[in-house]
């Protein structure tokens, strides 16, 4: 397919990239950038100036676009990115495209390290080749990925990195051909960099912590991978570091690293450590390292802190919990899912001026540093697979379960348990839930996430309320409602809420979505008429304000741990017009934001602003 670029969309894409780049531009301007990995190893950012090709037609493999190239059909972009803005006609392209960089290893290599190629995002699927030579597949979209490609690496010469991007829906795949809630963008979406690593390194690293008397007791976790084909005696110190960067723990062990990943858990305990909480979100710094001829260290910023459950109730630190929260959707004006650094910083700031102190990543994974703000900020998070009403019969298939939920999981629990930030995993939204087909996945995801990490909460988001069958399985109930907007009464989620109650007395129960659409474009200001909406600002406020009301009731406090509106912003979404026919300009906007898709404040923002930072804990 031959396409047509003009110096104006060249020019759009410079001035893009200079201004909103995050990564990319830091390495432009200053020789640096901010890795999702914080490590000794040398890092080399690959951001920037990419060659670009569609593949409508599927036919990029057949002719091995990853070894020989045709330099005119080939276009420069800049990376981060997604092809569905690069031009007008590719809004809505879903399919293949080719990406190509061309570069130059900036260090010498020693003796018996490794190159690794990392990706922090690339939806749907990804194939790598470098230097001609296939390194592999990646299957999942919002999930970092990384590949090792020492033997096919030119320590000396150029490199060619080549990457086949579909974001193709699958019928038999998490997510299926049934998710339309937003619009996947395609494309390499975050960043793209090398590190390099000795024979024996640490990989991931995270804090397990439990109250105990007046202390804390831990687990610190290091993974230490060997790539070698041997097993080596290598020696391992951990420490722990307070705010003031005191060290307050240290631990040394000889370790036998076998060939692959290592799980090596060092015990300790602390008396008069400040816990990580959402008004004191204190901060402690742990590093791992490796001894000896090829030193190498892993440094993660962590804390203190305990989620449970309690009968009708969330607990933290052994605090109750009234959870004030909404969803934000990766998602910005003329940006699609690549939203800077700064601009993820102030959306953060925002959520915190609401009286927020919870936050749903809907319906995905998130960039590594939205987490690290929320542990900076004190803001609690749900994160979770994008199972978003999956097919039941796709659910209820056991190879879905093992080659695409369980994965899935892992690599999310694997990638953000670090965070102290993230309390829930979610196994996925609004799938049909009042099946028995589909309750043996709930049960298979929930057990399997509980034995990967029995330090966080596991539930998913259930749109079915009083026919649902699986909420056995959660550690907490979680209903998206709509009353008045979709179906039902505006009053009814009063009583839905005291239904749930008393079938699960001992479950809390939270209201996981909850919102209208909003627009100044929308004209009448006419309260909605049940099952009809209306789009007037001033009658999102109302609706809002109204279901506030009952679920922030104080006499449902003891079984209703709190709310999460959907949503922070309006978010484009290509796959329909809604439910509801939108204002002619907003077609293919969700408007349910608080703050507009380029984010400009609405007046629901104020009132929840007013609404969150009123209520009594």
């Amino acid at each position: 397919m031959k396409t047509r670029w003009t110096r104006t969309y060249r020019l759009f894409l410079l001035i893009s990239f200079c201004l909103f780049a995050g990564c990319a531009c830091e390495a432009a301007l200053a020789g640096g950038f901010v890795p999702d990995i914080v490590s000794s190893g040398y890092k080399q950012c690959l951001n920037g100036q990419w060659e670009f090709r569609l593949d409508p037609n599927n036919i990029g493999e057949e002719e091995r676009w990853w070894k020989t190239t045709n330099a005119k059909a080939w276009k420069t972009v800049e990376v981060p990115s997604t092809y569905n803005l690069y031009e007008e006609r590719l809004k809505r392209y879903t399919g293949r495209a080719w990406y190509s960089k061309t570069f130059k290893l900036q260090k010498k290599l020693r003796q018996n390290e490794r190159v690794i190629i990392r990706f922090l995002g690339v939806p749907i699927h990804a194939k790598v080749w470098v230097n001609g030579h296939y390194l592999g597949e990646h299957l999942f979209p919002y999930i970092g990925f990384e590949f090792d490609a020492t033997e096919q690496f030119n320590c000396e010469g150029d490199n060619v990195l080549v990457v086949q991007v579909d974001n193709k829906l699958l019928e038999q795949a998490i997510p299926d051909t049934k998710c339309s809630g937003w619009w996947i963008c395609g494309g390499i979406c975050r960043d793209v960099y090398l590190e390099i690593r000795p024979a024996i390194a640490i990989t991931n690293l995270w804090l397990d912590t439990k109250m105990a008397g007046e202390g804390w007791s831990f687990d610190a976790i290091s993974i230490v991978t060997n790539y070698g084909d041997e097993p080596a005696d290598v020696p391992i110190s951990v420490s722990i570091k307070d705010p003031n960067g005191k060290a307050i723990w240290t631990q040394t062990q000889e370790i036998t690293a076998k060939p692959g990943e290592n799980k090596i858990s060092l015990s300790g305990s602390i008396t008069g450590a400040r816990p990580w909480s959402t008004d004191s979100p204190t901060l402690y710094e742990m590093t791992a390292a490796i001894q000896g001829k090829e030193p190498y260290s892993r440094t993660i910023k962590t804390g203190f802190r305990k989620v449970e459950t309690r009968g009708g109730a969330i607990f933290l630190n052994g605090k109750k919990m009234l959870l004030k929260g909404l969803s934000r959707h990766e998602l910005l004006a003329n940006r699609g899912s690549i939203v800077p650094r700064e601009r993820t910083l102030q959306d953060i700031k925002d959520v915190k001026e609401l009286g927020c102190n919870f936050l749903r990543t809907a319906h995905y994974t998130q960039h590594p540093y939205l987490y690290e703000l929320c542990d900076q900020f004190g803001l609690l998070v749900w994160t979770e697979i994008p199972a978003w009403q999956s097919n039941s019969e796709t659910l209820a298939e056991p190879e879905i379960i093992e080659q695409w939920a369980k994965p899935q999981l892992a690599e999310m629990i694997n990638q953000y348990r670090c965070y102290p930030s993230v309390v829930v995993w979610s196994v996925g939204n609004e799938f049909s839930s009042e099946k028995e087909s589909v309750a043996g996945y709930v049960k298979q995801t929930t057990d399997f996430v509980r034995k990967s990490d029995p330090t966080r909460l596991v539930t998913f988001a259930s749109n079915r309320r009083k026919n649902d069958v699986c909420f056995g399985y959660v550690d907490f109930i979680a209903i998206n409602e709509y009353f008045g907007w979709y179906h039902g009464d505006i009053n009814d989620i009063g009583p839905c809420l005291d239904w749930l109650h008393e079938k699960f007395p001992d479950k809390p129960i939270l209201v996981s979505e909850f919102g209208s659409g909003g627009s100044a474009d929308a004209g009448s200001d006419t309260w909605p008429t049940n099952n009809q909406g209306c789009f007037s600002l001033d009658c999102q406020v109302r609706f809002l304000k109204a279901h506030m009301n009952q679920i922030f009731a104080p006499t449902r406090r003891d079984y209703v741990a709190g709310g999460l509106i959907w949503l922070y912003n309006d978010f484009d979404n290509f796959n329909d017009s809604g439910f509801y026919k939108r204002p002619a300009k907003w077609t293919d906007v969700n408007l349910k934001g608080l703050v507009t898709i380029d984010r400009k404040r609405k007046p629901s923002f104020d009132m929840v602003k007013n609404y969150f930072n009123s209520l009594e804990e």
